[in-house]
């Protein structure tokens, strides 16, 4: 049975990959042009959200270390966590700051670059950077949370809201699978060699707790990929030709796909904080 501590850090690091996806598949749609705007409200708000799941990161892992819920605030041995995550926070810190400014310009490429920062920062710690020789795994893996979060933020970018015509729903829907198209494969292939690699092989993917979490991940992605699927060969047409049906099925899809989504993110916050490469 995982321990009160391991409870709550995985409580806190699925909060932070919910936000931190969100926050840079927002950023990538507007860079893209998939979404007209993001305001600087909202970006304030994914903003705060992350900074703050991230800062309760670095509390619980300085609890762990320590033992007890009480070491979180333990002076003395959080400059050993610190010395292991600071790039990363430095990345958080830039990254949310970099997307807030961008948002306060309506500059695409500071949006853009936003994105950028914050997906590296997944490269900078975490479970690549346990591999005896990391090689391009960690920037491998910061391709594939930034496609992660385009793909993620797609329900709240594409969810057909009344004050959005059939026009623009359709615009959207329409540049979010010319993307798609190129980067999803990318997005998969990345998770394969990252799930390879990670559970050293075949033989770690099928006979540890942990590669069969990874083979669970690929397949709610890969159920969701369906979804997507049907909403750029169906759904597109059915808005065209009956804007009312075909919203409602296009709702159906997203909350679907964004269900699965939210059980990707469990499964991997899981294999991040309760059961590990090694066991």
């Amino acid at each position: 049975m995982p321990d009160v501590i391991s409870l709550f850090a995985f409580v806190v690091q699925f909060g932070y990959y919910v936000a931190a996806l969100m926050f840079i598949g927002a950023l990538i749609a507007c860079a893209t042009g998939v979404k007209r705007t993001l305001g600087v409200s909202a970006s304030t708000v994914l903003a705060l959200a992350v900074l703050g799941f991230y800062a309760a990161r670095l509390l619980f892992a300085n609890a762990k270390l320590g033992g007890t819920p009480a070491a979180a605030v333990d002076s003395e041995t959080f400059p050993w966590i610190w010395r292991i995550y600071k790039m990363q926070a430095y990345a958080v810190v830039i990254g949310c700051l970099s997307a807030i400014l961008g948002a306060l310009l309506r500059q695409r490429l500071a949006m853009l670059a936003a994105a950028l920062i914050l997906s590296a920062g997944f490269g900078l710690s975490g479970h690549t950077q346990g591999l005896e020789s990391p090689g391009v795994m960690p920037w491998l893996a910061a391709l594939h949370v930034l496609v992660a979060g385009f793909w993620f933020a797609a329900p709240v970018s594409l969810w057909p809201a009344v004050a959005i015509d059939d026009r623009e729903l359709v615009r959207r829907l329409e540049t979010f699978s010319r993307i798609a198209q190129f980067a999803i494969p990318a997005l998969f292939a990345a998770g394969l060699v990252l799930a390879w690699r990670l559970a050293d092989g075949w033989d770690g993917l099928i006979g540890s707790a942990y590669g069969r979490l990874l083979i669970a991940k690929l397949t709610a992605a890969s159920i969701a990929l369906a979804l997507g699927a049907f909403n750029k060969m169906s759904v597109t047409k059915r808005i065209e030709r009956d804007g009312k049906f075909g919203r409602r099925i296009l709702r159906l899809t997203l909350s679907a796909e964004f269900a699965l989504f939210l059980l990707t993110i469990g499964v991997i916050a899981f294999a991040t904080t309760i059961q590990g490469p090694e066991t």
